[in-house]
C-alpha cells in the first residue's frame, strides 16, 4: 500500500515492490498481470500525459498526493482498469482514447472485425459504389474505425449511439486516426437508439449491443467489469431482453441493402435464443458464428 509514505526511491524499484507485495490480489483484479506488463502501462501513462520517457523508471518518485504516479498506484488498488487509467487501450491495430464512459474494446472482438472484413471485401466485388457501413453502439468507435482502416473500398461509416459521452469519444478517435483510412472515405456519429434514427440503407451492419441479461451478470460478470464499465453497454433489463432484439434486429432488416451483411457479438449462453427472434425476420441466412477457440461468438444474417 502507498498510503502515507513519502521516503523517496526509484520508480522502477517502488513498481516493483508494489507489484510483489500485492501480486495475489492485483492478478486476482487484473488477470494476466505481470510485472513486464505493469511496466508497460506504466509507459503509456506517461506518453497520455506527454511525459519524457528517456530513463523513465530511473526517476526518482517521491509519493504524495499531487503526483500523477500516486494516482497512477492508487487507482490501482482501488481495481480501476488500467486501460481507463492511463486513458487508451489497443485495438486491432490502432490504440484508441477510451474513459468511464465507453467499453474497454476487448481482444476478442478482433475476430468479429475480421469476418466482417472479409464480407465487405464480397460486397466490394459485387457492387462499384461506396460501401455504406453502420456500426450500433460504437463507442469508442473501435469496430468502426478498424473496419474503416483496413476497407479496400471507400466507406461511408456510421457510428451509432445513445451515450452522447460515448459519442465525444469516438469522435475523438476518429479525429486522431483519420489518416488511417482512405482519404475519400467518411465517417460521421449519431445519437440514437438502435437504429431509430436512420433512415439511409447500409451495405454493412455491425453491433456489439449490450447483450447481458441482469440476472445473468449477477454470478457471471467480473467485480470490477460491474463496477467500472459502463452499465448501459453491457446490461439489459431481463424483462425487456427479447423485445428489445425482436426490435433490433427488425430495424436491421429493414435497413439493410439487398445482399448486405449483419453481425453482432454475444454470449454463448444467449445465441440460441436471439438466433430464434432473428430467423423471423426476412434474411434468407442467419446463423452463430464460432470464434477461433470454437465457442458461439457472433450472429450473423444476409439479406
Amino acid at each position: 500500500m502507498i498510503s502515507g509514505m513519502t521516503s523517496s526511491v526509484c520508480l522502477r524499484d517502488f513498481t516493483k515492490d508494489f507489484f510483489l507485495k500485492q501480486e495475489k490480489r492485483l492478478t486476482e483484479v487484473y488477470p494476466g498481470l505481470t510485472l513486464s506488463i505493469l511496466y508497460r502501462y506504466l509507459e503509456g501513462y506517461g506518453v497520455e500525459r506527454q511525459m519524457s520517457l528517456d530513463h523513465l523508471f530511473d526517476q526518482v518518485y517521491t509519493p504524495g498526493p499531487h503526483n500523477l504516479w500516486t494516482v497512477f498506484f492508487q487507482q490501482m488498488e482501488q481495481g480501476v482498469p488500467l486501460e481507463y487509467i492511463i486513458g487508451r487501450a489497443y485495438f486491432y491495430r490502432s490504440e484508441f482514447y477510451v474513459n468511464q464512459h465507453v467499453l474497454i474494446p476487448r481482444h476478442e472482438t478482433e475476430i468479429l472485425v475480421e469476418f466482417v472484413l472479409a464480407e465487405m471485401k464480397r460486397l466490394a466485388l459485387e457492387s462499384p459504389d461506396d460501401l455504406k457501413v453502420c456500426d450500433v453502439g460504437t463507442g469508442c468507435g473501435a469496430i468502426l474505425l478498424s473496419l474503416m482502416r483496413d476497407s479496400h473500398r471507400t466507406v461511408q461509416g456510421l457510428g451509432i449511439d445513445l451515450s452522447l459521452e460515448a459519442l465525444k469519444v469516438a469522435k475523438r478517435n476518429d479525429f486522431y486516426l483519420r489518416f488511417t483510412r482512405s482519404k475519400n472515405s467518411h465517417s460521421r456519429f449519431l445519437l440514437s437508439d438502435r437504429l431509430s434514427e436512420v433512415t439511409e440503407k447500409q451495405h454493412v451492419i455491425v453491433s456489439n449491443p449490450p447483450y447481458i441479461p441482469w440476472s445473468f451478470a449477477k454470478e457471471n460478470v467480473h467485480p470490477q467489469v460491474k463496477r467500472y464499465e459502463p452499465h448501459m453497454a453491457l446490461f439489459l433489463p431481463d424483462e425487456i431482453y427479447e423485445q428489445w432484439f425482436t426490435e433490433f434486429f427488425q430495424q436491421v432488416d429493414d435497413l439493410l441493402f439487398q445482399g448486405g451483411v449483419f453481425m453482432m457479438e454475444g454470449h454463448e449462453d444467449q445465441l440460441e435464443n436471439l438466433l430464434k427472434i432473428l430467423q423471423k425476420c426476412s434474411f434468407k441466412q442467419v446463423m452463430i458464428v464460432n470464434d477461433l477457440t470454437g465457442r458461439s461468438r457472433f450472429l450473423k444474417a444476409l439479406k
